[in-house]
């Protein structure tokens, strides 16, 4: 019996122990925050990292935040939180966390600018630490906080947005006196004109700048800060159907108009267009390759049978969306818009297909 007391004993010290620890903050941050203080209740060899807010990965640098305090005593110089520390039982460490760094971060990780950080205003954001005792045992702690404020107001538009919407005005026009021109060239030439693949591309190239430029209400009053990540790539997403499938419309009433419906048995939209858009939110460096899929699959729908190919596989655009939806996650607003204006997109362009008039001057159906 004595022997297994004495068993028990050394087991028991040689299993290393690791003390409860405890962190607590502020519960409330200004609109803009700089400092935010916390205390580390524990016992022991310590240190502490910053891992995560709202569920972004950050990068953890000792900038982060510094020890203030230990045992009562201030910390000259200050160490960064990163630093081992050393607390007696039922001690408290104070904690300088410089949260504008960690936002910063976070920002930089949704694929916001900086300019952006309004986005977390107004709402309960979350913050992860990560406290590694000297035997290697990490816990991991989320804290809740409120950052005061609200959003930006549109109207208080900075430079780069400024000159997007100037942009953009300037190109619609360029695109609409190319089109009038186009059209009254072909009338005198007494020549027939198809739907323009050009406009097509240029307008989605063109309108990625002003959707994205308004992206940050979009995910303020749509999203949660938990999911601005995967909100900002399935709004991404949905960019290609926000310009082809009303342009598509436009076209569609157009040539209706001049009773030449018939042209549409060779869509300029096939409903797998807007696919190769999606690599951008997966990594923007793609760019170069999206753009010259984008440009491709335009080309090849030219041709009747390929052209009824890529339609056929447009029919399995919404199992990408659900896809995109399922690997980004995001709000559900986010994901069922996405996979709306799939189905749509694809729906409208088989039914037009499928309703326009062989011949010119046959009735739509």
């Amino acid at each position: 019996m004595r022997k297994l007391a004495v068993l028990l004993i050394v087991l028991a010290l040689g299993i290393p122990h690791v003390s409860a620890t405890e962190i607590i903050c502020q519960r409330t941050l200004p609109p803009k925050p700089h400092d935010m203080y916390c205390n580390l209740t524990g016992q022991g060899n310590l240190s502490v990292r910053v891992v995560a807010f709202d569920g972004l990965t950050i990068e953890d640098y000792p900038s982060y935040g510094y020890w203030e305090k230990v045992n009562g005593k201030r910390v000259a110089p200050l160490n960064p939180i990163t630093e081992q520390i050393s607390l007696r039982p039922n001690s408290t460490a104070t904690m300088e966390i410089i949260i504008w760094n960690v936002i910063v971060d976070a920002i930089s990780e949704v694929g916001l600018d900086i300019s952006d950080h309004w986005v977390f205003n107004g709402k309960r954001n979350y913050i992860t630490f990560e406290i590694i005792h000297a035997n290697g045992t990490v816990e991991r702690k989320t804290i809740e906080v409120f950052i005061e404020g609200r959003p930006k107001s549109p109207l208080e538009l900075d430079r780069y947005t400024r000159i997007l919407v100037i942009f953009l005005a300037l190109y619609l026009a360029i695109v609409v006196v190319w089109e009038v021109r186009r059209s009254k060239k072909k009338r005198k030439e007494k020549l027939e004109y198809n739907p323009s693949r050009l406009i097509y591309m240029g307008l989605t190239l063109g309108m990625i700048g002003p959707f994205l430029s308004v992206s940050p209400w979009l995910l303020y009053y749509l999203g949660t800060p938990t999911s601005y990540y995967g909100d900002l790539r399935l709004y991404l997403s949905m960019i290609p159907l926000l310009t082809l499938t009303p342009y598509f419309l436009v076209d569609f009433w157009k040539f209706r108009k001049k009773g030449r419906l018939y042209v549409f048995k060779n869509p300029p939209v096939t409903g797998v267009e807007w696919i190769t858009f999606t690599l951008l939110a997966f990594n923007p460096l793609y760019f170069p390759l999206t753009f010259g899929v984008f440009f491709l699959l335009f080309v090849l729908n030219l041709r009747e049978r390929l052209n009824r190919f890529m339609r056929l596989a447009g029919l399995a655009s919404p199992i990408w969306a659900l896809y995109l939806a399922e690997t980004f996650g995001g709000d559900a607003i986010f994901k069922y818009s996405l996979v709306a204006l799939v189905v749509l997109h694809v729906a409208l362009i088989n039914w037009v297909v499928e309703k326009v008039p062989e011949k010119e001057g046959e009735a739509l159906r």
